[in-house]
């Protein structure tokens, strides 16, 4: 009895100390609407469409005919939009070289030995294929493994959550992504409706036949509406239904679990070893 006692302690107690190790890690989440879903549907397919009818080639300008959620989703989740994030130095260090964060200012610190925050340099060594600084290939695998982002099947309802040891980074990054996915679809639509009008408006001067130019006139009108909304609307794609926030309460380690779970295993292994001592000797 004094021999389970004594390693169960032991467990308990060990698993007590290495969990107090451990680095907390905080999940923030946000809730997204997206935005003017039907109009997703770019007027070039309704321009392409009716242009068919009337005998006018309109050319293909990469339209976005996919739900803007989805296309929202795969610019996050892409390498090139990693590429853009990482022109901020202070998020490739808060995700290549993070070591703890402090409540009491509310701040990230980083692991010096691979960042200098002061000095803004990186203590790696280069080689053929890595510079000092870590390349936007090598965030981009940290990047997916924090970063959750899905579209809700029947609400298309867009959620994305970020799991960092600085809640105020988990909150501040989503709202970083977000505000940029918005400006890079909204900057490809306003180029997208610029080329469009620009293409409408030659093909308006040389049309003749009074169906055609009721058509163009039509076309032209969608587009200048769709470039207003692109200047004035400021989520332009993801409105956010429930902010991201700084979370307060920890997402892991699961402190007490591990505890209970090695008590557990502390005591099972004692009666073990008791049992297969006393085989042994009867033997």
């Amino acid at each position: 009895k004094i021999k389970i006692f004594s390693v169960t302690l032991s467990f308990f107690i060990i698993s007590i100390f290495l969990t107090s190790l451990l680095t907390p890690y905080y999940i923030s989440q946000g809730v997204y609407e997206v935005v003017d879903n039907e109009q997703a549907k770019s007027p070039l397919s309704r321009a392409q469409q009716i242009g068919q009818g009337f005998g006018i080639s309109i050319p293909s300008l990469g339209s976005k005919s996919a739900d803007k959620g989805t296309l929202a989703i795969e610019i996050i989740l892409s390498r090139g939009f990693v590429k853009s994030l990482t022109e901020d130095d202070y998020i490739v260090a808060s995700i290549m070289a993070p070591s703890y964060f402090s409540w009491d200012d509310r701040k990230l610190y980083f692991d010096e030995s691979k960042y200098n925050l002061k000095d803004n340099t990186w203590s790696r060594s280069p080689s053929k294929q890595f510079g000092s600084r870590p390349s936007y290939l090598e965030v981009y695998e940290e990047y997916i493994k924090i970063l959750s982002i899905r579209q809700d099947k029947r609400s298309g309802f867009v959620y994305i959550s970020l799991e960092h040891i600085s809640p105020v980074f988990a909150k501040e990054f989503i709202d970083t992504v977000v505000k940029k996915v918005n400006d890079q679809i909204r900057q490809q639509d306003m180029q997208e409706s610029s080329a469009a009008l620009e293409y409408l408006f030659k093909k308006q001067v040389t049309t003749k036949e009074k169906g055609t130019l009721v058509s163009i006139n039509s076309l032209i009108e969608n587009y200048l509406s769709k470039d207003v909304i692109s200047n004035i609307r400021e989520n332009y794609a993801l409105n956010a239904i429930d902010a991201p926030y700084v979370p307060l309460i920890k997402s892991k380690p699961f402190r007490s679990l591990i505890v209970l779970i090695s008590t557990i295993l502390g005591f099972i292994l004692s009666i073990t070893y008791i049992f297969i001592k006393e085989a042994i000797k009867k033997n």
